[in-house]
């Protein structure tokens, strides 16, 4: 409970054998309610503003109750307490949409060995779908991008993306800066959309003007809001510059990039700490093409363990080239049967004649803006 009482009230706050009730402040007049002290506490937590107040006398068996004329049992006037929200955890809660990606660098073989799922979440449900949560970002295909979060938003900064990379040499540092500028593009689109539109200002008015026209406290309320206000999506995006060098970095909220090219691997999701934490032990960036599809899959298959991870999985292969290749769903199937088979180490002979039997060249058709279709 988070309140800051004056000194007159504290005594009442601090024992619940002091509470008469605890009623909502809206609540209609003519009701009777009982209750014990230790279901006062409990309310206490339930988050909406609530109505305390000392008894005259307790009940029997340490109840209080609610009288029809509620106002007439107290010995002293009620006051009203904000409390903080505890509502049970939705998947925006958890920091991490539901989902799973991965990237690792081959670095002998100048490859990119990347995985998703193909779960989508909303804050109530997740499905098994056919949607495809990676696709090349630019036109040479050296650049593939993954998310986790909503999939509009990932089709808005997309298109972003493209039309800032048109005609660029596509470096890391200009892939980077596309993809800053165009997730702060649509943060602000949300925030003007959602929060300012209904005064028909935006961001910079608001900033600008907002305390003259609001008065400090309205204005305080919704800066506060402002600055909250997330996107909850996060990109994974791996490559290589124009050198050939493989690159590995995210973007999440506000908009802010991380690079990962050190480490030679990363995961975005729900799953990322169980797949981070398989991959730490089994990742070298001198491992084959087929050792370290299967260690990708390994860890995209530990990672179904968390929350919101799908079964299903889908490989991509990147060279330096922009030329692709994948595994399907059902191939990786194959491959799953002989972890379980198998177990984690070593890399079996089985399992590199699974992944070669499944992996093929990947054709993505490409438009002027964007992938039309794979």
């Amino acid at each position: 409970m988070e309140v800051d009482p004056g000194p007159a009230e504290e005594s009442l706050l601090d024992n619940a054998s002091h509470f008469k009730s605890i009623l909502d402040w809206r609540r209609k007049p003519n009701q009777s309610t009982i209750i014990s002290p230790e279901k006062a506490l409990s309310t206490l937590s339930t988050g909406r503003y609530v109505r305390v107040a000392q008894a005259r006398t307790p009940r029997a068996r340490g109840d209080y109750e609610l009288e029809q004329e509620w106002g007439e049992q107290y010995t002293r006037p009620s006051i009203l307490v904000p409390v903080r929200r505890k509502a049970a955890l939705l998947p925006d809660d958890w920091g991490h949409k539901m989902t799973v990606c991965i990237a690792a660098c081959v670095r002998s073989e100048q490859k990119i060995v990347t995985v998703t799922d193909l779960m989508l979440s909303t804050d109530y449900t997740s499905v098994e779908t056919s949607a495809i949560k990676i696709q090349p970002i630019s036109s040479t295909g050296r650049w593939i991008s993954m998310f986790s979060g909503s999939p509009s938003i990932d089709a808005l900064v997309l298109k972003d993306v493209w039309g800032a990379l048109t005609g660029s040499d596509e470096t890391a540092e200009q892939m980077i800066a596309a993809f800053e500028r165009a997730f702060r593009e649509q943060l602000k689109r949300k925030i003007e959309g959602e929060l300012l539109s209904p005064y028909g200002i935006d961001r910079e008015t608001f900033l600008r003007e907002g305390k003259a026209y609001f008065g400090d406290e309205e204005f305080a309320r919704l800066l506060y809001q402002i600055n909250t206000m997330t996107l909850s999506t996060s990109f994974l995006v791996a490559g290589f510059d124009p050198q050939g060098t493989p690159r590995i970095f995210t973007i999440s909220d506000p908009g802010v990039f991380e690079y990962h090219d050190r480490l030679g691997f990363h995961a975005i999701g729900s799953g990322y700490v169980r797949a981070l934490g398989a991959l730490y032990s089994t990742y070298d960036a001198d491992l084959s093409t087929p050792d370290l599809i299967y260690r990708v899959c390994e860890a995209k298959f530990v990672a179904e363990s968390a929350p919101g991870v799908g079964k299903k999985t889908f490989v991509v292969v990147v060279k330096p080239d922009g030329k692709h290749e994948a595994i399907f769903p059902e191939g990786v199937e194959e491959i799953r049967r002989v972890y379980e088979a198998e177990g984690k180490p070593p890399v079996s002979s089985a399992a590199r004649a699974a992944i070669a039997s499944n992996l093929g060249a990947l054709a993505w058709k490409i438009g002027p803006k964007g992938v039309v279709k794979s």
